[in-house]
């Protein structure tokens, strides 16, 4: 019998057998394989082919981005319905009560997560080779915490809807690069579909960032400070007692940088846009 391998079983078989790492693995290589596209080929340069050279690399990282920030907020609602679905949720209580519980055998919430994962490191690699990129203090903190709670959270496997609640907070990405790859072409500038991205982007960052981002932050150290987390009753094996310290510590600073953006974004629209970089000039990854 003639047997066919894929080349996904390859790369499963090359990780250990471990669909989760060749997840994170193959978002990675994906990530960065389209950003030498984009970066060889011809596309920014025909997108917006007034631009600098700076301002093209810069463009290269937003259309990556907002790639990524749609695909990982469908993955992450996905991931919010099969968990709902799969621990039978019906309302808030039995909902809080299911998010302690590590999942079973199934490795849905898991490859949610490791397809961002993969996005950071490659984000990371990616700027760091940039001259033209930025990468700030904030988003240093955002791309470290996020990152190290992810890999946490996938070692121990408990609490993992957490981060897949935050990751919805992608929804606003694709307005925020839209936003800026829109505001910086001649022919979109000032037009219709880029005031539709900056309303967008104002109201899908407070409804997501701010305030459901808030709801998981109250409902995380809710079930801390109730002893409800974790909880390891029926399980063979518990993570380590810092490990909700941990766990609650990272939702907080992640709201702390979604708190600092929205503080942004309010002296944008009370004092103005701030005055447009000059050719040759590093762009702030977060702008």
């Amino acid at each position: 019998m003639e047997i066919v391998v894929t080349g996904w079983e390859w790369a499963t078989r090359v990780c250990g057998g471990n669909v989760v790492l060749a997840t994170t693995v193959a978002s990675f290589v994906a990530w960065v394989v389209m950003f030498g596209a984009l970066w060889v080929l011809p596309i920014i340069k025909f997108l917006l082919p007034e631009t600098a050279v700076s301002t093209q690399c810069t463009a290269c990282h937003k259309i990556i981005s907002l790639v990524h920030g749609a695909i990982s907020a469908l993955a992450a609602f996905y991931g919010i319905w099969w968990f709902i679905k799969e621990y039978n949720v019906t309302n808030l209580s039995s909902f809080l009560m299911a998010v302690p519980v590590k999942p079973r055998e199934d490795v849905t919430l898991e490859i949610v997560m490791a397809i961002t994962l993969g996005y950071f490191f490659a984000d990371w690699i990616t700027c760091a080779l940039d001259k033209y990129g930025k990468f700030t203090l904030v988003d240093w903190v955002h791309h470290t915490v996020s990152a190290g709670q992810y890999v946490l959270m996938l070692y121990y496997r408990w609490g993992l809807i957490i981060p897949v609640l935050l990751q919805t907070n992608e929804m606003s990405t694709p307005s925020l690069n839209a936003r800026w790859l829109l505001g910086h072409s001649k022919s979109w500038n000032g037009s219709l579909l880029h005031t539709l991205s900056v309303v967008s982007l104002g109201v899908l960052f407070i409804l997501g960032r701010v305030i459901f981002a808030s709801a998981v932050l109250v409902a995380v150290w809710y079930l801390r400070l109730s002893n409800l987390w974790p909880e390891g009753k029926d399980e063979p094996t518990v993570p380590p007692h810092w490990y909700g310290d941990v766990s609650v510590g990272s939702v907080s600073l992640y709201c702390l940088v979604q708190y600092f953006f929205f503080f942004k974004i309010l002296q944008v629209v009370i004092l103005g846009p701030a005055k447009k970089p000059t050719s040759g000039t590093p762009h702030n990854k977060s702008e």
